[in-house]
């Protein structure tokens, strides 16, 4: 069945294909982030929001939140968003039968795991919601 790990992984994979990788310095990260990662850098969050069965498949909703960190105050945040927005509504999970739909979403999520640095401040948060069939 497809996870929160499954979905984070086509997050990271389609981030590392897109431009999003040059524009956000430090990266992605699903977990924590480690203290060498350069600033601005991104945090990912994924969780099952909804299960549906159908007779022999079934529809998952998943909330994603991606949160731009920096130990900086205001920086241009115009171009790693946009990169990370689209990386995210390119969305492939190879264990899927299909993403069905990614659309914005303001999301309660909280995203786990340590930040680089206790000083770091949230620059951006980011939210979607993805509706994946599986079988």
């Amino acid at each position: 069945m497809i996870g929160p790990e499954q979905v984070a992984a086509g997050v990271m994979a389609a981030f590392n294909r897109s431009l999003a990788r040059v524009r956000l310095d430090g990266g992605l990260h699903y977990g924590r982030v480690p203290e060498s990662a350069a600033a601005p850098y991104g945090r990912l969050g994924v969780v099952m929001s909804r299960h549906t069965r159908l007779s022999n498949r079934y529809l998952r909703m998943f909330d994603i939140r991606v949160e731009i960190w920096g130990d900086t105050g205001p920086i241009d945040l115009g171009p790693p968003r946009a990169s990370i927005e689209a990386a995210v509504l390119a969305l492939k999970v190879p264990e899927a039968i299909k993403v069905v739909d990614v659309k914005p979403a303001d999301t309660d999520l909280q995203v786990i795991g340590e930040v680089r640095n206790a000083k770091d401040v949230c620059l951006l948060s980011l939210g979607w919601q993805a509706l994946i069939e599986g079988n």
